[in-house]
């Protein structure tokens, strides 16, 4: 099964390019039959449909078992939208707190928490902190498991920014 990217084409960026693109893209018979993988969501649903028809059942070590598929992929353009599926509901509102939230750098869950988004809550919780040894830090401090991974990702961006405006990239230690 094609990666969704490799069928993806610049015309599908446009508005109601979906509906064209069958017209318009050329492929074969098998291919316009799951014509949705040039459209995101649409292509998730047929390649977990493949996976559930082709797939290889293994055990894991929960018991409950896996079906897979090697090397199957799926990558989106975020040109002209988000990643999200809407075949089922989705708490909206929490994963725009939670983004804002990592993109601030916070690491008090108590923030989240006050929003109405409970993920963290658990996490930061003051038996949770007790029993991993972390009786210095306050109730909701999630402390650097959260920020670092954060702060490493923002590291990276900038410097892709950098070379590809050709500009001198500082260090964090500078100021960045």
């Amino acid at each position: 099964m094609p990666a969704t990217s490799e069928i993806h084409t610049e015309e599908l960026h446009r508005e109601g390019a979906c509906e064209k693109a069958e017209e318009t893209h050329l492929m074969a018979a098998e291919e316009k039959k799951s014509f949705g993988v040039l459209c995101d969501e649409r292509g998730y649903l047929d390649q977990v449909q493949y996976i559930m028809q082709h797939g290889r059942r293994k055990g894991d070590r929960t018991g409950t078992g896996v079906i897979s598929v090697f090397g199957a992929q799926a990558r989106y353009s975020l040109r002209d939208q988000f990643p999200l599926l809407t075949t089922k509901r989705v708490f909206w509102k929490g994963i725009l707190e939670e983004l804002l939230w990592f993109i601030k750098g916070s690491t008090n869950a108590k923030e989240l928490s006050e929003k109405g988004v409970k993920i963290w809550e658990a996490n930061g919780s003051r038996d949770f902190l007790d029993n991993l040894g972390f009786t210095d830090r306050e109730e909701g401090d999630l402390g650097t498991r959260v920020r670092f991974p954060v702060e490493t990702l923002w590291g990276r961006v900038h410097k892709h920014a950098c070379r590809l405006h050709g500009t001198r990239c500082r260090p964090a230690a500078e100021g960045h």
